[in-house]
């Protein structure tokens, strides 16, 4: 019975290095995602009424992440526009445990872009 019990628990551990790698994996995904996305869409809405510049650069994001395989939940993707910048902002999840999404690691990234003239 203890060497079932230490087993579990190396598991355990083991698992839960696991998880922290991929949560900082998909960290990396969505941030490189923003960071490449956002400068090849921005130049194309110029001129454009500012909610339809938000929606298309949060469309093409979304497209982005499921193109590449990340799972990105359309909700957690924020984009606004304050002056003469674009705000882009990510509030995601890594699941640890997946039924229900009962256990997850938050993942967070926050960008800000100059609007093209």
């Amino acid at each position: 019975m203890k060497g079932l019990f230490t087993i579990l628990i190396i598991a355990g551990i083991i698992y839960g290095i696991y998880s922290g790698f991929m949560a900082v994996w998909s960290y990396f995904e969505i941030s490189n995602l923003v960071e490449e996305v956002v400068p090849r869409e921005l130049p194309q809405t110029k001129g454009w009424e500012q909610q339809d510049r938000v929606k298309k650069v949060r469309d093409a994001i979304v497209k982005g992440a499921m193109d590449s395989g990340v799972a990105l939940d359309p909700n957690a993707v924020s984009v606004a526009e304050e002056g003469n910048a674009l705000w882009v902002r990510i509030d995601a999840a890594y699941p640890i445990v997946r039924y229900h999404d009962l256990l997850s690691i938050p993942i967070s990234t926050a960008h800000s872009f100059t609007l093209p003239q």
